[in-house]
């Protein structure tokens, strides 16, 4: 994964996670939303890139997942990708008596009992994954919606540009 998380701290168990802000902010230059496309192909291109960036961001939930839950494979936490089209990409759910599992957070009653009756340092490693979980969540939201605005931004400029090229 490297290029994705920190070479120095990859996903490799417990303890081993890392949010690398310097990778994020290579890869997601928000700077750009500032500055107005100078052209169709200009949005274009901030699309192409975006897309980009969500592969990457996909790839390393999908370690964080892998690791959490081989981490932890007894744990009644298991941390799972968003089965809807929902921007919490990353959720925690809950195991129940019945083998079903229910959308929880790590903040809830029933999460908070599991994670107080936890050993200090797996507590402490638990609570990494969810500062983690909560920053990509941020990350992929925010990717997720300018893609989609500049898509209907584009649609917007390609519609223009044929009304134009039917006036003349």
């Amino acid at each position: 994964m490297t290029g994705y998380v920190s070479d120095k701290r990859p996903f490799k168990g417990k303890g081993a996670i890392a949010l690398d802000i310097d990778v994020i902010n290579e890869l997601s230059d928000w700077r750009d939303l500032v500055t107005a496309f100078r052209s169709i192909n200009d949005a274009q291109a901030r699309r192409s890139g975006l897309e980009i960036f969500r592969e990457r961001l996909r790839a390393m939930a999908t370690s964080m997942i892998a690791s959490f839950n081989s981490s932890y494979p007894s744990a009644r936490l298991r941390l799972c990708r968003s089965p809807d089209r929902s921007n919490t990409y990353l959720r925690w759910r809950l195991t129940l008596r019945d083998h079903n599992m229910a959308r929880t957070e790590l903040d809830s009653s029933e999460a908070m009992i599991i994670v107080a009756q936890l050993p200090a340092d797996v507590a402490r490693d638990w609570l990494r994954y969810e500062e983690y979980r909560i920053q990509l969540n941020y990350f992929m939201a925010l990717a997720v919606y300018e893609c989609q605005r500049t898509s209907h931004h584009i649609e917007r400029l390609q519609a223009l540009k044929q009304m134009r090229a039917t006036d003349d």
